[in-house]
């Protein structure tokens, strides 16, 4: 083997190394943040499916602070949908007697909103 041939060997092998060491620093970086759709101001919402799955009927009107809080327990059945809060150890909301709802909570403001 003449010497242009271990010439060019070689600067294969260190055009081959230069692109790994390209590889392993993107790898190494930090991956980028998922885009959002969500307004940076804007609270996380939470959602319950019992609320999603009960009949229209039943579903609170949307001045309910509890429709959105996450210590909300909502569940029912055919005659009626109630909400146990978590934080107040009570029942919140009761479909039979709706004027008892909470409308304002200051345990998550946003689910006043």
């Amino acid at each position: 083997m003449s010497n242009t041939d271990n010439d060019a060997n070689f600067d294969e092998e260190i055009a081959q190394l230069d692109e790994l060491s390209k590889i392993i620093e993107n790898l190494e970086e930090e991956p980028p943040e998922p885009e959002s759709d969500k307004k940076p101001d804007e609270p996380t919402r939470y959602k319950s499916v019992a609320l999603e799955q009960c009949p229209m009927m039943f579903k609170p009107s949307d001045n309910v602070a509890c429709k959105s809080c996450i210590l909300a327990k909502w569940y029912g059945n055919d005659l009626s949908l109630k909400c146990y809060c978590r934080d107040m150890y009570q029942i919140v909301y009761d479909s039979e007697h709706t004027e008892n709802a909470v409308h304002y909570c200051d345990k998550f403001p946003q689910s006043n909103s």
